[in-house]
């Protein structure tokens, strides 16, 4: 069934945690937003128990950035949401929504995660088609789809595992392939 001409090929929906733009040909993440006004929202209340304010925390295959919205309004402006995506039309709605919602303490980059920093490429699926944007593989440069940066986190680990900056606080540092203090802001 075709959609109607005047529907916008980048709807916006109310969100538990502000408007945001969506893609209309996304069956899983927009449809949820349209429907219920979050996604995954026993996975986000997880997330948001472990956040304090003022915390500095990556959102990596942010999406749209209805995590990142999540989670910058729990670590406020004292705190930094770094939110990783590497898809050309979700990147672009993740920095749309930041905007939308006054969301100065998120930092959007356009890039995807690996074991070591390179290129590769992600399809570039159309906003109109159906799809599920939240499964989306990353390929080897070079082959179909926009080629982005892979960057890599080495984040501090305390001796359980658990991420840890400077004065033990619960922050992703270290990390020299990504754009200086784009996960830290000093203690």
């Amino acid at each position: 069934m075709q959609d109607p001409p005047n529907v916008p090929v980048f709807p916006v929906a109310q969100t538990r945690f502000g408007r945001m733009f969506t893609l209309r040909g996304d069956t899983v993440v927009g449809r949820s937003l349209h429907v219920y006004g979050e996604f995954a929202g026993d996975e986000v209340d997880s997330i948001l128990a472990l956040v304090r304010p003022a915390d500095h925390v990556v959102d990596a295959g942010a999406n749209i950035g209805f995590h990142a919205l999540a989670l910058a309004r729990t670590v406020g402006p004292e705190g930094q949401v770094t939110a990783i995506e590497p898809q050309r039309y979700c990147f672009q709605l993740l920095s749309a929504n930041l905007t939308l919602n006054q969301l100065t303490q998120v930092l959007p980059i356009r890039a995807a995660l690996g074991d070591r920093p390179g290129r590769c490429s992600v399809p570039r699926h159309s906003p109109l088609d159906r799809h599920n944007a939240g499964a989306t593989q990353v390929r080897a440069a070079g082959e179909d789809g926009d080629e982005v940066a892979l960057i890599t986190l080495r984040p501090h680990q305390d001796r359980h595992g658990r991420l840890r900056g400077p004065g033990g606080r619960r922050r992703a540092t270290d990390a020299p392939d990504l754009p200086p203090g784009a996960l830290h802001r000093g203690a």
